[in-house]
């Protein structure tokens, strides 16, 4: 069996303070299948690029997008997996244009999108727990979502916030999906 190819996708701005452990959190993932993660830097004036680019093993440049600086690496084996990295160079555009620059740079190598903010991390199985929610409903599965936990900085405080089954009547009075959700390609392209 084929497993669908990931991409988790963290919009980063001025985040530096967060950015490793967001990055070192999908290096981390127990997924199986293929996974990419792209980073998309956007206008950055902090040290972001510099913790970006310790992820980027062997760089090479993609000079096939115009108007894009496209830094990425294969990594086989070891720490990283069978993982691709791409690190992009945004103007200042803000996170969702951020994110849509991601996409549209990967919309024809990926199959599910995993959304991931620079200050964020997730646990170690969430890619394949929510694949294979994905699998389990077929090509009717557009997005996945589910709780999250938010940890206070100062007291480390564990908050579990909790997310309500998806219902179409909820979605127009109130948006019940959040930002830390997998979207497939299907969804993206419709």
């Amino acid at each position: 069996m084929n497993l669908p190819e990931v991409t988790i996708l963290i919009a980063n701005y001025n985040d530096e303070d967060y950015l490793d452990i967001a990055i070192e959190s999908a290096v981390n993932q127990d997924y199986p299948g293929p996974l990419n993660i792209c980073i998309v830097d956007d206008g950055s004036t902090d040290r972001s690029w510099d913790i970006i680019e310790t992820y980027i093993r062997n760089p090479a440049k993609d000079t096939t997008e115009n108007n894009l600086d496209v830094t990425f690496s294969q990594h086989s084996g070891g720490r990283f997996g069978n993982t691709k990295i791409y690190a992009i160079k945004n103007e200042n555009s803000g996170p969702s244009e951020a994110r849509n620059v991601g996409i549209r740079y990967l919309i024809e190598k990926t199959d599910i999108f995993a959304i991931l903010d620079s200050d964020d991390e997730m646990y170690e199985n969430k890619v394949s727990t929510c694949v294979a929610v994905f699998g389990e409903g077929g090509s009717a599965v557009g997005v996945v979502y589910g709780d999250y936990d938010t940890v206070h900085t100062s007291t480390g405080k564990i908050i579990r916030e909790y997310k309500e089954p998806y219902s179409r009547k909820r979605l127009t009075q109130e948006c019940i999906v959040h930002s830390g959700s997998l979207i497939s390609k299907e969804a993206l392209e419709e």
